[in-house]
């Protein structure tokens, strides 16, 4: 079976004024560069791999001219054979829109005359599995394009993504002086903070559709999750490359510091070693983080560990001796998770089109909510009914929630007496839950590090 390694290339340099909100310090990312932060999946031997130069993505202007703003690109959608590139909006989840640019000229690429099309469909349907997954509101931009990254018989980069730029001390974040990816951010804060940038960027290697490049191994661009043997499958690519996007990375290097100006990444904050110490606390030491002690901490993905997945304790996080260059610190641990659940692992085995629900609820964690759900839990301080800020009583939560919609509780005990006036569907949010009781809290994993006060 062909070997498959996802390198994530890390921020090494991150820098930053930090300033209050709403003005918040901002850090852009470069696509295959180790000063920039984006997943690059590689084909065989990641050392015989050529990475490509470092790529800044473009900015709207440079696309379209002076003054247009990620607000303006569903106007500026077409149909197939108008000037590129091509912009198409795609509505998923709850008040969220992905505006695709497909950053190609005309004749490759994504509007390459005999695969284009295929390709677009592809893409387009890896961006639909996020349709119930993604609450809003939000408007995520995304740049899309093929290139010829090269390779061997045997070795290739096969695609990259990674944030367009990442975002500290702004209005609705949980955590001050924490690096965020801007695609959260504009759903944290209601607004976008830098419309003329695009928040994710990703690439794909059209050099693997030769006969050269990996032989006769080519992208597979159906949508039914079955590529014939040897052949990658272009949905289940592109979902983990847009996962990665949205947030699913790490700012850890080698040496065990995060590599920003000081301040830590989202995700982060919930990286623990087996004695349930944060490594943000813990003196830098490469130790830390080749050591094969690594969890994720966070805590409905732990829920989902333990009830879906029959782990135990905290997700294994990627964290191997010696370090792997770009995978390190950035995946579940492939030695750990069931080949299902596998999506965000290092290593391409079979194809995992959907996002599951490990990858859903560790992206819950760092500040992601569910489409049509009003969350009830812990008081954070901050009251809005999402997943990092849940109203504290299950009142509020049927209040809040659409007819139809779902009210989704925390673990714990709530002693209420409700009417429930219109139709909505209760479920639980990590553990077991009681209404109407004033019992003991019952039992499950321990407090999400979220909710914990600095």
């Amino acid at each position: 079976m062909t070997r498959v390694i996802l390198l994530l290339l890390l921020a090494t340099g991150m820098a930053g004024t930090v300033m209050a909100s709403p003005v918040a310090s901002k850090e852009k990312a470069y696509l295959f560069d180790t000063e920039g932060a984006c997943c690059v999946l590689v084909v065989g031997d990641p050392a015989k791999a050529e990475i490509p130069a470092p790529v800044l993505a473009p900015t709207l202007d440079e696309l379209f001219g002076p003054g247009v703003h990620e607000d303006d690109l569903p106007k500026l959608a077409g149909k197939p054979g108008d000037p590129f590139p091509r912009v198409v909006p795609l509505a998923v989840g709850a008040n969220v829109t992905i505006n695709i640019i497909y950053n190609d000229g005309a004749n490759e690429g994504f509007n390459d005359p005999v695969l284009g099309t295929a390709r677009r469909a592809a893409f387009e349907y890896a961006m639909g599995l996020w349709e119930d997954r993604i609450q809003g509101p939000a408007s995520i931009s995304i740049n899309a394009q093929f290139n010829n990254m090269g390779g061997t018989a045997t070795s290739a980069t096969l695609a990259s993504a990674g944030p367009g730029q990442f975002w500290e001390n702004f209005s609705g974040a949980r955590f001050t002086n924490t690096w965020y990816p801007e695609a959260l951010v504009e759903i944290l804060s209601g607004s976008d903070p830098d419309g003329a940038t695009l928040d994710i960027n990703a690439q794909f290697n059209t050099d693997v559709d030769g006969s050269t490049v990996l032989g006769s191994n080519v992208w597979y661009y159906g949508t039914d999750s079955n590529p014939p043997a040897g052949d990658f499958d272009f949905v289940t690519v592109a979902t983990h490359e847009v996962c990665h996007g949205l947030g699913f990375i790490s700012f850890f290097n080698s040496s065990g510091q995060w590599a920003s100006s000081g301040d830590p990444y989202i995700l982060d904050r919930y990286l623990r070693n087996g004695a349930g110490q944060r490594l943000i606390d813990l003196p830098v030491s490469a130790a830390n983080v080749t050591n094969n002690n690594v969890f994720f901490s966070g805590y409905t993905s732990a829920w989902a560990w333990q009830t879906a997945a029959g782990g135990t304790g905290n997700v294994p996080w990627f964290a191997p001796n010696p370090w792997n260059g770009g995978s390190s610190m950035s995946h579940f641990d492939e030695t750990s998770i069931p080949d299902w659940w596998e999506l965000q692992t290092p290593n391409y085995t079979i194809p995992h089109a959907a996002p599951d629900s490990l990858v859903v609820w560790t992206l819950g964690d760092i500040g992601y909510s569910l489409p049509n759900s009003a969350y009830v839990g812990v008081p954070t301080g901050t009251e809005k009914g999402t997943r990092p800020f849940p109203w504290n009583t299950v009142a509020e939560g049927i209040t809040d929630a659409n007819t139809g919609g779902n009210v989704r509780i925390q673990e714990g005990s709530y002693p209420e007496n409700l009417t429930i006036t219109k139709s909505v569907i209760l479920r639980n949010w990590g553990g077991s839950v009681i209404v109407g009781s004033t019992g003991a809290k019952p039992g499950g994993p321990a407090e999400p590090e979220p909710l914990e006060e600095e």
